[in-house]
């Protein structure tokens, strides 16, 4: 399958006079409705037949797997026959069950709002014909880890990044609350047979809520017992959280090293034995024992508790200190040596621990214009049976514990979470984050929410941690859920006007999502066009202030929307604004194209003197030129972070 097209050129969608390009129609078919490729005779026992057009999109074009809750099928849209795309359809007598059809419906509705280049991409949840759900999701053009376990060569470097990528994807999937509890070779798939680009499939599938065989796929289960964790087995208090996935990630993980499952047992008895110590692990390269030590911890308490803090040992290639592993020792079943973190195990954590989930690190397919352009949403998507995993819901998933354990050395931490001290210290901290603009939502014991943008979060979360700790602040879980991305090429531009912010005005809207609709921009426009509404309003311009207003997007488009103050008003009387005493509030028009979701920032700066016409141009030189008007004339700047979306099906 060729891969699609990079998002081209992107341009800032301006008043009239401007080229505005508009949505391309539907392309219309010349053949009537009757022609479409009748359906095959079903002669396999699969519940759709080839050829099948499931509510007039998608056509069914072969069957690939089947486990205890659905099937799953490629098809093509009918509309757009370039577009491949896999369909899971539960099967009929289980969509007479409103338990297990809600617990399918969770998949859909957590995969809806997961935006990352390691999880698979949701596109739609419908029911056929015949009342059975099914959601479609992007088709994955290549096999399974499982499938290339013993044939992969990685090089450190190249299993780092593999997965610290998987990681990046679990922790966003676990900042909204949805742990996997199958992260196993068979669940992740390699985009192009490329492991750089591994793809976890099969969310939400919950166990069992009745408990009586253990998952709803009954023998299905059995088949992922080697890489479950001990909790999942009913030790531990049943106590399944992120922790789970980290557990099941390094088996898999450690499977891709040896090039082989690791021997956790065939049976219940024999997995439960197996978990009561930390396996061998004489086979793992040193600098990465102490992070599989950490992981596969029996006790669900002693792991990393977010796929940060795992993230965050994987790239710290020497022991912190106490014994390595014994593999003898684990061989004959006795206790292994303990990786003593950066915090005592017994109370609170160290800063790898201290670490909330992962934030979304953006995807290729998050490319999308604010502004306005091409790009095509990659097709690609999930393969493989169903199997048993879990959403959240049924286990709440509790934040890392806020208390911090003393130092070794007997120090006592500072500013504690919610205290006024401990709010002005993480806004100081967050205003000096490299590659980052980052605001404090809010702080309370448990974490401290952030909002904003980095080029890649997990990064910015990180020296956020260090920073906090170096101010000697009590720091909580670091809640990155609502910050979103934009590219590195931007950072010097973002570091730029982080210099001057703080000056006095400011940018605000009150969301941080927007669903885009078809809809006209005004009589300035020529037809309806897709877009989100975004109310935004500035303060905080002086009287003689001069002040721009521009825009910058996650697929790396920078455009000024205007540079003069008359420029800025014209593009604000546009779309019905108001012109204030100190500033402007309007809708602006977030449009989006042939994509699905666009992450991007507006940026407001003001200047006691006239700006420059060189600041018009946003090329290499922008971010020192900008630096020196904040030096030597006063500029000040403020960006507001949004998502717009196109939610409709199809």
């Amino acid at each position: 399958m060729s891969s699609p097209p990079e998002d081209e050129d992107r341009t800032v969608y301006q008043p009239k006079g401007t080229p505005t390009p508009t949505p391309k129609p539907a392309p219309a078919s010349d053949a009537p409705a009757a022609a479409t490729p009748a359906a095959e005779p079903n002669t396999t026992g699969q519940q759709i037949a080839n050829g099948e057009v499931l509510n007039g999109i998608y056509r069914i074009t072969r069957f690939l797997a089947k486990g205890g809750m659905g099937e799953v099928y490629e098809a093509v849209n009918v509309h757009q026959t370039s577009e491949k795309v896999a369909v899971k359809v539960m099967l009929q007598h289980l969509a007479q069950d409103e338990l297990v059809a809600a617990m399918f419906a969770k998949e859909a509705a957590t995969l809806t709002r997961l935006h990352h280049e390691a999880i698979v991409q949701y596109r739609l949840a419908a029911r056929d014909s015949l009342g059975r759900p099914y959601i479609v999701t992007e088709f994955i053009d290549g096999p399974s880890l499982e499938a290339r376990l013993g044939k992969l060569k990685l090089t450190d470097a190249q299993f780092v990044a593999v997965a610290q990528k998987l990681a990046a994807g679990l922790g966003t999937a676990h900042t909204l609350g949805a742990i996997h509890r199958d992260i196993a070779p068979d669940n992740i798939l390699l985009a192009g047979d490329d492991p750089a680009r591994p793809k976890i499939i099969d969310f939400g599938i919950a166990k069992d809520a009745r408990e009586q065989s253990g998952t709803i796929v009954g023998d299905g289960f059995a088949g992922k017992l080697r890489y479950v964790a001990p909790e999942q087995l009913g030790e531990y208090g049943r106590n399944v959280g992120p922790w789970s996935d980290i557990y099941s990630l390094a088996l898999t993980l450690r499977a891709v090293l040896a090039g082989k499952h690791s021997d956790m047992g065939g049976s219940l008895s024999d997995a439960v034995r197996k978990r009561m110590t930390v396996p061998d692990l004489s086979d793992i390269p040193p600098q990465f024992r102490h992070a599989f030590e950490a992981a596969l911890q029996p006790d669900p308490a002693q792991r990393p508790q977010s796929m940060a803090a795992f993230n965050l040992m994987l790239t710290d290639a020497r022991p912190k200190g106490g014994a390595q592993p014994s593999a003898d020792a684990a061989a004959a079943g006795g206790p292994t040596g303990k990786t003593k973190l950066d915090a005592k195990p017994s109370g609170g954590k160290g800063l790898a621990e201290k670490l909330g989930g992962m934030l979304p690190a953006g995807s290729g397919n998050n490319r999308l214009p604010l502004m306005i352009g091409g790009g095509v949403v990659a097709l690609l998507a999930l393969v493989g049976t169903v199997i048993a995993v879990s959403l959240g819901g049924d286990d709440p998933v509790p934040a890392p514990a806020a208390e911090i354990a003393e130092a070794d050395n007997g120090a006592v931490a500072g500013p504690a979470p919610g205290s006024p001290e401990f709010a002005a210290l993480a806004k100081q901290a967050a205003g000096n984050v490299p590659c980052s603009w980052l605001t404090l939502a809010s702080a309370d014991s448990g974490a401290a929410k952030f909002t904003g943008a980095a080029a890649v979060p997990a990064e910015a979360q990180t020296a956020l941690a260090r920073a906090l700790e170096a101010g000697g602040a009590r720091v909580p879980a670091l809640d990155f859920g609502n910050v979103v991305r934009f590219t590195r090429d931007d950072c010097a531009f973002i570091d730029a006007l982080r210099e001057g912010r703080g000056r006095g005005v400011t940018i605000k809207t009150p969301q941080l999502a927007y669903e885009a609709r078809m809809e006209s921009l005004g009589a300035d426009f020529e037809g309806e066009q897709l877009h989100a509404k975004v109310p935004i309003n500035i303060e905080g311009v002086k009287a003689g202030d001069d002040v721009a207003l521009l825009a910058i997007t996650d697929g790396g488009s920078r455009g000024v929307l205007g540079l003069h103050r008359s420029e800025l008003e014209a593009f604000v009387t546009s779309f019905k604004g108001n012109v204030t005493g100190s500033g402007y509030s309007m809708y602006y028009p977030a449009l989006m194209s042939e994509v699905k979701r666009v992450d991007f920032g507006l940026i407001v700066i003001t200047s006691p003197t006239p700006l420059p016409e060189n600041m018009r141009n946003v090329d290499a030189g922008w971010a020192e030129r900008f630096r020196d008007g904040v030096k030597t004339k006063g500029w000040a700047a403020d960006v507001m972070w949004a998502t717009a979306e196109d939610r409709q099906p199809g």
